[in-house]
Order: structure tokens, then sequence, then C-alpha cells
């Protein structure tokens, strides 16, 4: 496991495992994990509405294990409604991913820096200010790698 970051195991209807994998291909990232990352780091910074996936148990395919950094965990114990939620609080975050520009999702992914240093960071927002006409970016997030 990564430094600083924190182990969680959660089950994945196969269409969105397959998203996944396509983000993890398209955007050469290291693994579903970062993919996942890049999601609720979008979702947080810019404070998009979504809603929690609802899955039937028969429809969980795969288990995935994913690893959060704490600030990236908190804010999804904060936002699930139990542990067992957690699966359908991400996959929320997904589907919310998912109706994104890819661009918007994962051009945030290498900024290490502030928003207003970051030039990714800046087209992310630009892209989100056009698309749904206003920007609710909270500076003082910690962007998580």
């Amino acid at each position: 496991m990564s430094s600083g970051k924190q182990s969680i195991t959660l089950g994945f209807p196969r269409r969105i495992v397959q998203w996944l994998d396509d983000m993890v291909k398209a955007h050469s990232l290291p693994d579903r994990s970062k993919a996942i990352r890049c999601c609720i780091n979008c979702v947080a910074m810019i404070g998009v509405d979504f809603s929690r996936g609802h899955m039937r148990i028969d429809n969980v395919v795969e288990k995935v294990t994913v690893e959060l950094a704490k600030e990236q965990m908190e804010w999804m114990q904060r936002n699930s409604e139990s542990d067992a939620s957690q699966s359908n609080t991400v996959v929320g975050v997904i589907q919310a991913c998912q109706k994104m520009e890819e661009q918007t999702v994962f051009g945030v992914v290498r900024c290490k820096k502030k928003i207003n240093e970051c030039a990714n960071a800046k087209v992310a927002v630009k892209r989100i200010e056009v698309k749904y006409g206003y920007t609710d970016v909270e500076e003082e997030i910690k962007l998580m790698d």
C-alpha cells in the first residue's frame, strides 16, 4: 500500500469496473484506485450533487480493493449512511463522473499544489464553469494523489 493510504474493499457492478478500466487505459493511470481517487477528488472539489448508486446485492459482481488517502476516506465516510453503503456512495460518485467530460475529471489528477497554481485544474474549472454556469471550487481542499 502506498504511503498514507488506507485500503478498503468495495463491490461494484461489472459496468462500473469496465468504465474504471477504460479510464485507467485512456488516461494512463496506474490502477483502478487512482481512477476512483480522481473521481472522489473531482466530486469533492467542485461540490457536485451526486446520488448514491443503488445496487441490489446480486448486481455486485466484482470486489475491488481501493487505496484512499485519509482525507478521501473521511469524505467518503461523511457522505455514506453507513459502512455498508460505502460501495453505493462510490458508485454514485463514479456515475456523476461518467456524466462529465473525462478531462474535467481526470485533468486535475496531476495537480500537486493549490488549484489556482495548477494549469490542469484551471482548465478543468473553466470547463465546469462553461458547462454548469458556476464554479464552487474550494481552494483549500487538499488534492490527493
